[in-house]
């Protein structure tokens, strides 16, 4: 596993019940507003930090099992985007664990 600190723009990401992010930075656009209730963990480590930028309104669940990490939001409630939010979140190994969020 390589270290990952791209603090980059990568690729944009369509929302989906999973949504695996890139290797080419840790700064996404999100597009589409389908549900998302986890990310892929595949070749992240704990300790990488991703920055979600919404360019719709999908909604985000909290702790809801599927075939990526679940996301764990503050408060354990869904986060209700819009475009122009962010959430910035780290991964602890296991799951996604929220840092901060901006509402537009």
């Amino acid at each position: 596993i390589g270290r990952r600190f791209e603090q980059a723009k990568g690729a944009d990401v369509a929302s989906g019940t999973n949504i695996a992010i890139g290797s080419d930075g840790n700064f996404v656009d999100i597009t589409g507003a389908t549900q998302i209730d986890t990310i892929a963990a595949t070749n992240w480590q704990a300790g990488s930090i991703i920055v979600l930028q919404f360019d719709s309104n999908p909604n985000i669940r909290h702790n809801t099992a599927g075939t990526g990490a679940v996301i764990l939001l503050a408060g354990s409630v869904p986060f209700a985007t819009a475009a122009g939010s962010r959430l910035v979140l780290i991964y602890d190994g296991v799951s996604w664990v929220e840092l901060a969020r901006t509402v537009a």
